[in-house]
């Protein structure tokens, strides 16, 4: 037994357990034959940010609770390392998955590539001031009314506690 050393091209967009032949790469042939064939078998190394499914990524994002409801815009790191702004719908529920196409990783024999998808969290501050709980129960009080007069309704509501907390 001889260990040796070859590098290799590894093909864009492998997956785990395939295989890649190098022809020629293998133990010697017998009686003088032609070197056989070496098979690689490729495994995957897990990073600690995203999971693969095939050419697509998974990430995650923790947001607030008023981009959520009134929607916003968050930035998200990808693969690459370029940052992206993904836009959060107004409305979107904690757990939803939004996409951003094409950053995923390279599709196998193809110049395409897979999308980045991006689960939806949301932060929960542990401590709040005095005044944030405050405005957080009238918030809580209010939340859903509808028809009441005199009433904006939750969006009203919330983008009045957000302008009282940034004045």
């Amino acid at each position: 037994n001889k260990d040796s050393h070859i590098d290799l091209n590894i093909p864009k967009g492998m997956e785990e357990g395939m295989r890649l032949r190098v022809a020629g790469a293998g133990n010697a042939g017998y009686n003088g034959g032609p070197a056989g064939d070496l098979f690689v078998v490729i495994h995957i190394k897990e990073d600690k940010v995203f999971d693969r499914d095939g050419a697509n990524l998974w990430t995650g994002i923790t947001t607030t609770y008023p981009k959520l409801v009134l929607g916003g815009e968050e930035v998200v790191s990808t693969l690459d390392g370029d940052k992206v702004q993904l836009r959060i719908p107004a409305g979107t529920d904690v757990g939803t998955v939004l996409r951003i196409p094409g950053k995923g990783l390279p599709r196998t024999n193809s110049s395409s590539r897979g999308d980045l998808m991006v689960r939806v969290a949301v932060s929960v501050p542990k401590r709040v001031s005095e005044e944030e709980r405050e405005l957080l129960m009238k918030l809580d009080s209010s939340a859903g009314s509808k028809g009441k007069k005199g009433r904006k309704g939750l969006k009203g509501k919330i983008q009045d506690t957000i302008d009282d907390l940034t004045n």
